[in-house]
């Protein structure tokens, strides 16, 4: 995340998202609150690679990380093989999450699968529906293992109905990136960004009408600014608790937040006060916005944070400076969501090679490893302990931009809005959205139009998503 890579190679694959198609091979699920329970029943069989016969126990990992982060991610397990005699993991690098996801999803129809995958935020519901997986909570309560030194919010994203089903590991979250030259040259603060939608609008203008920048803000169309939107605001995005006491058999964002978040963008745009760069997948436009002086302020993932701070930052745009600063957003009483992905111990692997995936996810979020991995990727450390080494303090010393996605992750409440929304048909729901408010930015399509005729048709995504796996 945090160190040069191909420039547009890099943000697709930090933005990535799991294609949840209904080729997804599930077996029925339990529905309402006996989903989880039913899955919940098996146990970790801590100890086993110890006592296995042919040792080390091999275990094959599958992960997404590219460039830096799989050298970091490399260096990490060469440590911990190196570290005992019991486990020994292979990395399988299987380039992004979608193409990871596919394979898996393909295995489960026939096929060997990993002993340890590592799985999108946007694939919880899936996985669970897949039955293939032993919860790390079995793992947790058989090993008698503490997870209060972990941030709230990153244990609450992967836990429905008390079963906490994959161990976070590489956590992000959207972060609002902008012009510090263009703020100055403008009259505004360049060490104070806007924290709220009216505060972007007002920049924006001041921006505008100062000749500093064609528009104020550049608009990358990501669904999962919605999302994050409607937690800052303490709304759910589908209902039953956002699909945590029960499975979700609706969209719940057809509300008046909803409309107010729809509405800004369509007015900014409306106005001049913005530019619509499209979608999000592939697309550094809105970045690119910024250092053609375009726009001088934009919303972006902390996952990206180094390669934009470089690019931007270099020869090519002496105009900027970029700044960094929380995400802007509604008024409310809520918080910004967990992005990024969670670690998965494969139900079907012998005893010997779940508890060697167990083995291996404890070192990994273990403090001093979470400290290291921060630092040479620039994700957010998940433990608390893990700031205070020395690795976390020194990069936030030197670069406090990379505190920024922490800081939002322990701010506000935790609640229902804040642990995220667990659906299936994530995807489905995600393209109606890009869909509906691609037409109210192009079309004049309204915004309570757009915003009502996306949740319709999220609501129906889940209603055949649940129909497919007995929900």
């Amino acid at each position: 995340m945090t160190h040069p890579r191909p420039w547009r190679f890099l943000v697709l694959a930090a933005m990535a998202v799991l294609a949840l198609s209904a080729a997804l091979v599930a077996p029925a699920a339990a529905s309402g609150p006996d989903r989880a329970r039913a899955q919940s029943a098996g146990k970790c069989p801590v100890g086993a690679a110890k006592k296995a016969g042919n040792k080390p126990v091999e275990l094959q990992f599958w992960h997404a990380m590219t460039r830096e982060n799989e050298t970091t991610l490399q260096e990490l397990t060469d440590e911990f093989n190196a570290s005992q005699d019991d486990v020994d993991v292979t990395l399988v690098n299987q380039v992004s999450y979608e193409s990871l996801f596919d394979k898996y999803k393909a295995a489960l129809g026939g096929g060997d699968l990993p002993d340890l995958a590592q799985l999108e935020d946007t694939s919880l519901q899936s996985a669970i529906d897949s039955q293939s997986v032993l919860p790390v909570q079995a793992c947790v309560k058989a090993d008698k293992y503490s997870l209060k030194d972990f941030i709230p919010r990153t244990i609450d994203y992967y836990t429905v109905e008390d079963t906490l089903y994959g161990m976070p590991f590489n956590v992000s979250n959207p972060v609002f990136y902008y012009n510090q030259q263009a703020f100055e040259k403008a009259g505004l603060d360049p060490d104070k960004p806007p924290t709220t939608l009216d505060g972007i609008k007002e920049a924006a203008q001041e921006l505008v009408d100062s000749g500093t920048t064609t528009s104020g803000y550049a608009i990358k169309l990501d669904p999962w600014y919605l999302e994050q939107w409607l937690a800052k605001a303490g709304k759910l995005y589908v209902n039953n608790g956002n699909g945590r006491s029960s499975r979700a058999t609706a969209t719940d964002f057809d509300n008046s937040t909803g409309v107010e978040i729809a509405a800004f963008l369509k007015d900014m745009v409306d106005e001049g006060l913005a530019i619509n760069t499209g979608k999000p997948e592939g697309n550094v436009d809105n970045l690119l916005a910024i250092g053609n002086d375009n726009a001088a302020m934009t919303i972006d993932s902390s996952a990206s944070l180094g390669t934009i701070t470089q690019v931007l930052g270099s020869g090519q745009f002496p105009n900027v400076t970029i700044g960094v600063g929380p995400m802007p957003g509604p008024v409310g009483k809520g918080g910004i969501l967990v992005g990024g992905a969670a670690l998965y111990i494969t139900k079907d692997a012998p005893p010997q090679k779940q508890d060697a995936a167990w083995q291996y996810i404890k070192f990994l979020v273990d403090p001093e490893q979470q400290a290291k991995w921060a630092a040479g990727t620039g994700y957010v450390p998940i433990r608390k302990s893990a700031t205070e080494l020395p690795a976390v303090q020194d990069l936030w010393s030197t670069q406090p931009a990379y505190k920024v996605a922490y800081d939002q992750l322990v701010t506000g409440v935790n609640n229902d809005a804040t642990a995220g929304p667990v659906i299936g048909p994530y995807q489905a729901i995600r393209d109606s959205v890009i869909d509906q408010f691609t037409a109210m930015l192009t079309e004049g399509k309204s915004a309570k139009s757009a915003v009502k005729t996306a949740a319709q048709q999220g609501t129906r995504a889940i209603e055949d998503y649940n129909s497919r796996v007995g929900g």
